[in-house]
């Protein structure tokens, strides 16, 4: 008994031929659709299982040009799907010629329990279009395009929440990282009349990590002036922050202000904290190197 899976996702194949060929049976698999009607005509199975959701040519393509196929419509074709699961997915899949609807996951036993039931059968199932008018067909199309429609939809929002969980992965990843490099870092600041003068380039860090890197440098090193930056696509982001005490002597918006005069760009913001960008990264380590003299002059 020969048969065939559809199936791109290479652990469900697994899965399947384990089962299957543990139980006896050869089996040959495909990725999609088109790969699975090529193999068919060069070997005809006893039967076919196939997942719905898969690239080139999805499940339901796949199964209307096998029921449309003189030779192949004589063979069983078994949907065994864990994306297409609603009523309306099932009932297109017999409108289009299904021998039987399995969902993922479904028991080994009663998995091959269905299969064998479908195999005992006289006859294969048609196409409830056949023998119909024209429109009956048109009609199951909109069916299925709609179908295709909502599950776009769906993954287009599963994507949706994936991206937000990444960003905020990546956003977490980036801040614990800045917190390690910063903390490396109080070890570097030197006094400066009483002020701990600090500036370095954060590897990785956006904005937020880099706010979040200086805060906590501000509060372990109690009296300072801190420029930080970061690199990257080619532009620079630089925050200075100066503890309130040293404010009088060094202003934050004229600290980045220097820095970013020298990375091709400008900056500002409150006495105490400000921002700035550029786009000359090349400039950014002299920049950097002449901050302790900039806040030498001023206090």
């Amino acid at each position: 008994m020969r048969i065939l899976i559809v199936e791109d996702k290479e652990e469900n194949a697994y899965y399947l031929r384990a089962l299957l060929q543990g139980n006896g049976y050869q089996v040959e698999s495909a990725d999609h659709g088109v790969q699975a009607l090529v193999m068919a005509g060069q070997a005809l199975p006893d039967i076919v299982i196939s997942d719905l959701l898969m690239p080139v040519m999805d499940g339901y393509a796949l199964l209307r040009y096998w029921k449309a196929d003189s030779r192949l419509k004589q063979i069983p074709f078994v949907v065994y799907t864990a994306t297409y699961t609603e009523a309306e997915d099932e009932r297109l899949a017999y409108d289009l010629g299904a021998d039987d609807f399995i969902l993922k996951p479904c028991e080994p036993e009663k998995f091959l329990a269905r299969l064998l039931e479908v195999l005992s059968r006289d006859t294969v199932s048609k196409p409830s279009m056949a023998g119909h008018e024209e429109i009956k067909e048109m009609d199951t199309l909109q069916h299925y395009s709609q179908i295709l429609i909502r599950k776009l939809e769906e993954k287009t929002l599963q994507l949706q929440d994936t991206n937000r969980a990444l960003e905020k992965e990546l956003a977490s990843l980036k801040g614990k990282l800045a917190s390690s490099q910063g903390d490396e870092l109080v070890a570097k600041a030197v006094d400066i009349n009483g002020i701990k003068v600090l500036a370095a380039t954060l590897d990785g860090a956006d904005i937020p990590a880099l706010r979040e890197t200086m805060d906590k440098l501000k509060d372990k090193l109690k009296s300072a002036a801190i420029v930080l930056a970061a690199v990257s696509d080619g532009k620079v982001s630089l925050i200075a922050g100066v503890t309130k005490d040293a404010t009088a002597k060094v202003k934050a918006g004229d600290l980045v202000n220097f820095v970013a005069q020298q990375v091709g760009g400008k900056g500002g913001g409150r006495p105490d904290m400000a921002q700035a960008g550029g786009t000359d990264p090349s400039g950014l380590p002299k920049a950097l190197a002449g901050v302790s003299d900039w806040v030498r002059e001023r206090a």
